[in-house]
């Protein structure tokens, strides 16, 4: 087995919260930009060499760096969910308060600001059953429905 892929046991100890976060704010940024291969040129080098540079580094618990690599791969696979596999401006939309969901045009003319909290909003959303945001293809969901 190659160990060149584990992390060397004399590394600095420190915890990767700044990383961690940066990671994520690649990802909400990134909705910021032109969906195609400018978005994923500038966005994945970024992520990629941030996981690099967590593997670097420890908090000397291995259940924390074990998390620290699972909430940084969930960012990338919510990266990829958002650039390559799919256009979100056009398959995911937000429902306003009076049921109406957003329009591809609604999402693409929104200022900055609120393009900004649209990208934070569907990054940090788990998009379940009574959530308010819609997946192209579903059908549309009571308010009133449980999980049971």
């Amino acid at each position: 087995m190659d160990l060149g892929i584990f992390p060397p046991p004399d590394r600095t100890l420190h915890a990767p919260g700044r990383a961690l976060l940066a990671g994520n704010a690649i990802g909400i940024a990134s909705l910021l930009l032109p969906q195609g291969l400018f978005r994923n040129i500038i966005t994945f080098p970024a992520l990629f060499w941030i996981a690099n540079d967590v593997r670097k580094h420890g908090t000397g618990l291995a259940a924390s760096n074990y998390q620290d690599a699972v909430d940084l791969s969930m960012a990338l696979v919510k990266l990829i969910d958002f650039s390559v596999l799919r256009v979100p401006e056009e398959s995911v939309h937000h429902i306003r308060p009076d049921g109406r969901a957003e329009t591809t045009e609604d999402v693409l003319n929104m200022t900055l600001h609120k393009r900004f909290r649209w990208g934070l909003d569907l990054f940090l959303t788990m998009r379940g059953i009574n959530w308010d945001w819609r997946v192209k293809n579903v059908g549309m969901v009571p308010h009133n429905a449980s999980r049971r």
